[in-house]
């Protein structure tokens, strides 16, 4: 059976608690890309692609913190927040990539390598706008 690593895990246990602290409805890709850069294998990663971490980082706040009021609860009550049908698609994307290579587990690259999938969504553009020298 096909399963997510423990970094993994992590990642995403991050991602609802950054929905959590800004009392957000819904965990998104953003939400996700955030927990992954912060994560210092991630973070070495895209490091190691001369990707300004630290300015991808202030990006991704900005934007969870201004453009997604939307999702913002009115509710007093504590919450728990869902997954979108784009973050819900980006992972069916991540564990589909590792069946078809004959893998076991789901890793933080793969589900880095869909967030490109989603052409439409803010962490691809982050990701593409960012001072690169090298192609991802």
């Amino acid at each position: 059976m096909l399963e997510a690593n423990e970094g993994l895990e992590n990642i995403f246990e991050n991602a609802v608690k950054e929905a959590e602290k800004r009392r957000h409805e819904y965990v998104t890709i953003e939400h996700v890309l955030l927990s992954l850069i912060k994560d210092q294998s991630i973070g070495t990663v895209l490091h190691d692609f001369k990707i300004q971490v630290g300015a991808l980082i202030k990006d991704v706040e900005d934007y969870l913190d201004t453009k997604c009021n939307d999702i913002v609860t009115k509710s007093k009550d504590p919450i728990t927040p869902r997954k979108t049908a784009s973050l819900e698609r980006l992972m069916n994307r991540a564990f589909t990539q590792a069946l078809f290579q004959g893998r076991q587990d789901v890793t933080s690259i793969d589900i880095l390598i869909s967030i490109f999938s989603e052409k439409k969504a803010m962490p691809h553009s982050s990701l593409r706008n960012t001072k690169s020298t090298n192609r991802i």
